[in-house]
């Protein structure tokens, strides 16, 4: 009676919920809040390949990335004033004397991971529309690929399309107890505790490194089930968890329900084996049915008889295998066979489900955007006097990555399939055109891949996870225009005024960090038994790739004002300039994985003719430098650019750039003679020529600037880029077309008036251009010296007046 009470109960709830289903409107990616413990789970999680969103659990190895510079400019006025003399007039500059000390908050916005996967555009617990198809899903992203689309938990049970064509290479390559066994670590994840240094939290001035001990794993759902029979007896067949309305899942199995026994019973007691021994012919065979059978919820490995050694044979593997399966077995004496069948009695809804096990972990990581640094630089002739340290770094924003650990751990076993005994994979392919290990910026925008992925919740909780940073200076600054004079007739007195008006820039230099970034390329692409290596053992000259560029993949960006300044500009790797909203945010390798694992590896394999075009040599090495006359002899060269002053040109332009540095990726060695012996028939000091080049291209280093490299700042018409010597020609021409904009009042110097109009994308000769003025200041405090030398900068200006001006060095 109680039985059917229950029942009829059951069928009321079901009736109202089914009616909240349909009148609820399904929504899109959330974060659990407040943050799910690890270990724990939570109901309803988002999706089966990312269950809890912002929530990461252990730590991660991570890879540097240049971020953007945000720009902040700072004026500062002051108007002096005196009566009766002019003494108000005598003072050449101000200083400001008390310390500029203010706090800026800058909230990233919008940050999406493309690539490694999405689980926002799919069917989820949030979302019912099924989105992409499952083409678009292994085709398009790293977790899919390696995963495949079958066996999740938003879909129940996989169609035969699935398992057959996108079920993934991992399932198809490796045998059921390599993938048992990986379902089996990723259920022991979630009980496994690992202990790591924290060292994304706080900041760089107040670390806050906190040693955490924490399960591996959440407890995640695995996949919603039925017995077959009155929902109680028989197999289990999966079925959808979610309706898409944030509704929880239904008869739903996490990991930790595949810890344990089966609790069946298949075991005799003493008595009862004793008395079937007792019988003659039949009794061993009852007996061995009943005893030493496999009682355990995770599957028999040929390593592993349940006692942690392996099985006598194949055959005692295989009747433990068989039990698990919910068979009955026995094995025949003397004739040495197993003989299976099915029970109905002892059914195995967890051998039916394991599949649905995830293969690797898929928990968040979590990384900071880091600020490397914050620099207040001077403009409009502001002298800084710092006495106190520049900055505080008051808080980093934390993004939350999801797939990484995942595609790791999955590319990882996928690269050992077909392994040579006591194979190793080389930390460094010498054909690619970075050492994997260096942790510098390494910057390469260039052919960029991207796709729409998920979402990196960089501002999870309000007011915090933000670039904050408070700097502090006193500075003095310079007057504006002359001393103005009038005569005030109510006190019947002469008065002085002076305006003095200057301003810094703040500059705060971010940087990226990236999850397993590293890993995964090594995996997939660059290592020398990578996946994409064994489909392509020979990389360079005469092969079909001829050398593996690093491509970067980005997220557009957001970055919002949240306080203490009312404009900045964000400056990407690449030069660009946003006010903020449609800027870009890169990740380093992920974009090699696109173009050489996801799209190279079914290229390789269709005929020829179809997929996509390989990326080549072409981004990864500098063309042949055959674009200047490198047959120059020195005896073409003034003396004083020889020797040391060549040297020292050709060191900086090799060491100057860390996203291509040597001198194979610039012109340096080669041109060097010839951009002298053409600067001194133009007239135009060697030394201001090869200062530009250094600023503009770091002597024409292609690797680093890309298909798009200005290699003296002529931006004109696209075919004036990588054409040095068109460059050249044209650079040469612009001290003479811009001589009339040294008379333009407001410079500091004519040598600014000349390279803010040559800095200008307007045309126009404008000495309050905040571009021009910190091209400026970056030219005269950084390349100048580097190039000429110290003694060619005085007083704060340059010792030339004008680019023809041979008079330093």
């Amino acid at each position: 009676m109680e039985k059917k009470l229950l029942t009829k109960t059951k069928i009321v709830l079901l009736f109202f919920f089914s009616l909240f289903e349909l009148f609820n409107v399904p929504v899109h990616a959330q974060v659990p809040n407040p943050k799910v413990p690890c270990g724990t789970s939570s109901d309803p999680e988002f999706h089966s390949l990312r269950p809890y969103q912002a929530s990461p659990c252990g730590d991660s190895d991570k890879i540097l990335y240049c971020g953007n510079d945000i720009l902040i400019y700072e004026t500062a006025t002051h108007t002096e004033t005196s009566f009766g003399d002019d003494s108000a007039c005598e003072l050449d500059d101000w200083l400001v004397n008390k310390y500029v000390d203010k706090t800026y908050e800058i909230a990233l916005k919008d940050l999406e991971l493309p690539i490694l996967g999405n689980t926002q555009d799919v069917k989820n617990s949030q979302n019912a529309d099924p989105g992409f198809d499952d083409a678009t899903k292994v085709n398009e992203y790293v977790s899919w690929y390696l995963s495949g689309a079958n066996s999740k938990a938003e879909t129940g049970t996989s169609t035969n399309d699935q398992i057959i064509n996108y079920s993934g290479p991992i399932q198809k390559l490796f045998p059921s107890a390599v993938q048992d066994f990986e379902r089996k670590k990723t259920i022991e994840s979630v009980t496994k505790t690992v202990t790591y240094d924290d060292t994304d939290a706080g900041t760089q001035t107040d670390p806050k490194t906190t040693t955490t001990s924490e399960p591996a794993n959440h407890d995640q759902i695995v996949v919603c089930a039925n017995k077959n029979i009155l929902g109680v007896f028989g197999h289990a067949t999966p079925h959808e968890c979610y309706s898409g309305n944030d509704s929880p899942a239904k008869d739903e199995y996490k990991l930790s329900k595949w810890n344990g026994d089966l609790g069946l019973p298949r075991k005799l007691s003493n008595e009862a084996i004793n008395f079937l021994n007792s019988i003659p012919g039949i009794g061993n065979l009852v007996n061995n049915i009943a005893t030493n059978a496999w009682n355990k919820r995770i599957p028999p490995l040929p390593w592993d008889d349940g006692t942690g050694k392996a099985f006598k044979s194949d055959l005692f593997y295989q009747k433990a295998y068989n039990e698990w399966r919910g068979k009955s077995c026995l094995i025949i004496p003397v004739v040495n066979k197993l003989l299976c069948f099915e029970n109905p009695g002892v059914t195995n809804e967890y051998a039916d489900l394991y599949q649905y096990v995830p293969l690797a972990n898929t928990s968040d990581k979590n990384a900071k955007v880091v600020v490397d640094r914050v620099e207040v630089r001077e403009i409009q002739g502001t002298v800084l006097s710092v006495d106190k340290p520049a900055s505080h770094i008051l808080e980093e924003p934390a993004l939350f990555f999801a797939h990484t650990q995942e595609d790791a751990q999955l590319s990882s076993l996928l690269q050992t399939s077909y392994n040579p005994q006591e194979g190793t994979s080389e930390d460094v392919d010498p054909l690619t055109t970075e050492p994997l290990k260096d942790e510098k910026n390494q910057c390469r925008v260039i052919n960029v891949r991207t796709n729409e992925g998920d979402d990196l919740f960089p501002e999870v909780e309000p007011d915090s996870y933000r670039v904050k940073v408070n700097p502090y200076y006193i500075q003095t600054i310079p007057k504006k225009g002359g001393c103005n004079y009038r005569y005030n007739e109510r006190f019947q007195t002469d008065v002085w005024t002076q305006n003095y008006e200057g301003g810094v820039t703040v500059k705060i230099v971010t940087q990226t960090k990236t999850p397993y970034a590293e890993e995964i390329y090594k995996n997939t692409v660059a290592a020398s038994d990578s996946i994409f290596r064994k489909i392509f053992p020979k990389i360079g000259p005469g092969a079909p790739i001829s050398c593996i560029a690093n491509i970067p993949t980005y997220s557009n960006a957001t970055y919002e004002i949240v306080g203490g300044t009312d404009a900045i500009q964000v400056q990407e790797p690449d030069g660009t300039k946003t006010d903020g909203t449609g800027s870009k945010l890169y990740f380093p390798y992920i974009g090699s994985v696109y173009e050489y694992f996801l799209k190279g590896i079914q290229t390789a394999l269709r005929p020829k003719g179809y997929g996509q075009q390989i990326v080549n040599g072409d981004f990864c090495k500098p063309p042949t430098p055959n674009k200047c006359k490198i047959n120059v002899p020195d005896s073409a060269v003034p003396s004083k650019f020889l020797g040391a002053f060549k040297t020292n040109f050709i060191d900086v332009a090799n060491r100057w750039s860390t996203k291509c540095p040597g001198a194979d990726f610039n012109l340096a060695d080669e041109c060097y003679n010839y951009v002298v012996s053409e600067s001194q028939k133009a007239k135009i000091n060697p030394a201001f020529t090869l200062t530009i080049w250094l600023n503009e291209s770091d002597a024409s280093n292609y690797c680093h600037g890309g298909p798009t490299t200005q290699d003296f700042g002529i931006g004109g018409q696209p075919q004036l880029w990588q054409n040095f010597t068109e460059q050249l020609r044209v650079f040469l021409l612009q001290p003479a077309a811009f001589k009339s904009c040294a008379s333009t009042p407001g410079w500091i110097e004519p040598m600014q008036a000349f390279l803010s109009r040559f800095r200008s994308s307007s045309g126009s000769c404008n000495p309050a251009d905040p571009d021009g003025i910190e091209y400026y200041n970056g030219v005269l405090a950084e390349t100048w010296p580097i190039v000429a030398g110290p003694k060619c900068v005085k007083n704060g200006k340059f010792a030339i007046t004008w680019p023809t001006d041979m008079s330093c060095p």
